[in-house]
């Protein structure tokens, strides 16, 4: 193995400064999510106001029945390789053959479910649909373990510039498909292409190469870790989407399509900010395991961040849905944003709830995550079931209200092999749900009451300013003080590099795996 591909497998170098390299790590995530999210919210409204609702409820029939199988493009051995305390050239090659093999298979079941997924949707263009779906399972694979070893070893900078750049060229090509006339081939192209791009680019930013297959001892614990986390990947994800399976099987595909373009809209924060800081968490957090009071206090300074900022999001939605869906997806879109409103009022709950995923796999246990996923599928289900007895908004409202549910039992059961008690959590965090709420009573009371304001960008704007002030208001009020402002703006400040990013090209020859 070359000298050069060692800072992707020894990383006890890393463990003297670990919270200030994952602040610093974060932060060119959370830099370069921004970039992709404006990226993919730009090209999301031009395709929007390009296709039909029927369009993308075509295209999310498909990626819903096939989401659970997604977890198959690296089996979840990623995350084990991640935060595997000692791993090897062998050991990663092992996998990555094992992964190619299995990733490969699995498009090819998507092929051969095609005809029944049309069948039973009764919708013959989703057989074309799924066919080129499938593609999307085998080019994953080719690449997961080279994106694996770069997280591995904190090589943030390399992967975000990758994720960047995957965003704007296939956001490009797939509004060129659009404007030629692709109609809904124009969506599943953009996700086919984003793993392309993706895929490419690993391979070339990344100096590791896999060695031939052969016979290697220490693997079964991964194989056993990705067993587990393909249960749970597998069950959360067909929860996750059996709200949009659900409404295209009894309500149809156009209102699949405003559905899933609102909850899309509510879900982007935690998928863009939890879902992406995901592998910096689970990276720094699994190497003070061993330390439960130093991982309690990593832990909870995490969450206060995420809620200082999930809960302003939420009383922004709730208020300006309606009149962002009118202005940026246009009047045949209005559907879209009465749902919105209903499905913003958990975004900052699901942000904080997204963590409890940091915590099963930063503490190696994907077994509990597996057992936990099972229960609250089943949970999710059951809600959901009741709620579609109301239509589409009977399930948005039952997804909401049950979010917050989730997150404190959630939260309780990750927590519990640390010692990290519900009431520690929720003391970090219910002054910025009330500070939320008070925010958002507030802008509906001026809105509704005294009518300043006319237009839908006025109307956001408004909203944005009103939010903005009454939230840090209501906050000082709750604290008695700054304090909440303080720790959001020195974490800022210590996540900032001191030196110039690493390269892109030569990144593996630097001895530092992270800007400082």
């Amino acid at each position: 193995m070359k000298r050069s591909t060692e800072v992707y497998f020894k990383t006890e170098h890393l463990r003297a400064e670990i919270g200030t390299s994952a602040l610093r790590s974060g932060n060119i995530v959370m830099s370069s999510q921004i970039l992709v999210t404006i990226i993919r919210t730009i090209s999301t409204i031009i395709l929007a106001r390009l296709l039909t609702p029927t369009d993308v409820g075509l295209c999310t029939v498909v990626m819903s029945v096939t989401s659970a199988l997604e977890i198959f493009k690296d089996l979840g051995l990623c995350d084990a390789i991640i935060q595997w305390p000692s791993i090897s050239h062998r050991q990663v090659s092992v996998l990555f053959w094992i992964n190619l093999a299995v990733s490969a298979g699995t498009g090819l079941v998507v092929v051969l479910l095609a005809p029944a997924i049309a069948w039973f949707y009764g919708d013959h263009r989703l057989v074309g649909i799924s066919m080129v779906w499938a593609i999307v399972f085998v080019i994953g694979g080719s690449s997961a373990q080279h994106l694996a070893v770069l997280k591995r070893g904190m090589f943030f900078s390399a992967v975000s510039i990758l994720t960047v750049v995957a965003a704007l060229l296939s956001g490009a090509i797939a509004i060129a498909l659009a404007l030629w006339g692709a109609k809904y081939w124009a969506l599943i192209w953009r996700e086919v292409l984003t793993e392309g791009f993706l895929a490419v680019g690993a391979w070339f930013i990344c100096f590791w190469r896999p060695g031939a297959p052969s016979r290697a001892s220490g693997i079964r614990p991964m194989l056993a870790f990705g067993g587990h986390t393909i249960i749970s990947f597998m069950v959360r994800r067909w929860a996750s989407n059996f709200d949009r399976a659900l409404i295209g099987w009894r309500f149809g595909a156009q209102a699949t399509g405003y559905y899933a373009k609102a909850f899309d809209f509510a879900a982007l924060p935690a998928s863009q900010i939890s879902g992406s800081l995901r592998n910096v968490a689970v990276a720094a957090l699994s190497k003070v395991r061993n330390e439960p009071e130093a991982f309690r206090q990593y832990y909870l300074k995490a969450v206060r961040t995420l809620a200082f900022i999930g809960f302003a999001v939420t009383a922004f939605l709730v208020l300006a849905s309606e009149d962002l869906i009118a202005l940026l997806l246009g009047p045949k879109w209005s559907e879209t944003g009465r749902l919105l409103k209903i499905l913003s009022v958990s975004t900052g709950a699901f942000l904080i709830y997204f963590t409890h995923v940091w915590i099963h796999f930063a503490l190696g246990r994907a077994d509990r995550l597996a057992r936990w996923s099972v229960m609250s599928g089943l949970a999710t289900v059951g809600v959901l079931l009741l709620g579609s007895v109301f239509g589409p908004a009977g399930i948005a409202w039952t997804y909401s209200i049950s979010t917050y549910a989730f997150t404190i039992w959630g939260l309780w059961y990750a927590g519990e092999p640390i010692e990290l008690r519900v009431s520690s959590m929720l003391q970090s965090v219910w002054r910025y749900f009330v500070a939320s709420a008070g925010a958002t009573l507030l802008g509906w009371f001026v809105i509704t009451y005294m009518g300043f304001f006319a237009g839908h960008f006025s109307r956001i704007c408004f909203f944005g300013v009103c939010v903005s002030l009454s939230y840090i208001v209501f906050l000082m009020i709750l604290f008695g003080g700054l304090e909440p402002v303080r720790e959001f703006s020195s974490m800022l400040k210590k996540s900032l590099p001191r030196k110039k990013a690493i390269t892109v090209t030569r990144f593996a020859e630097e001895t530092e795996p992270v800007a400082l």
